[in-house]
């Protein structure tokens, strides 16, 4: 899986980082209102969470949450519910 997620993720290379979509991110973590975040989910450009998500995703490895949404805690989350998780290639 681990050699498929980094193919899948060599992809991105040179694609233009949303550094729009962080500012979008606290304002939503700050208001406690998803509504920005959906704004931010709606511009079809991703911040790393997102890179790491969809690369996750392409594997076939989905933790519950969408892309959009999904944070390094819900991936740690989700790999302490698999069996050997010290040995999951995350």
């Amino acid at each position: 899986e681990r050699d498929e997620m980094v193919g899948y993720a060599v992809t991105f290379v040179g694609t233009k980082y949303a550094d729009a979509n962080l500012f979008w991110e606290g304002v939503s973590a700050i208001t406690r209102d998803e509504k920005w975040a959906i704004l931010m989910a709606d511009d079809g450009k991703d911040i790393c969470s997102e890179f790491v998500s969809l690369a996750y995703l392409h594997s076939g490895m989905d933790c519950g949450v969408s892309p959009r949404k999904a944070t390094p805690t819900d991936w740690f989350n989700y790999s302490l519910k698999q069996p050997n998780w010290l040995t999951q290639p995350l």
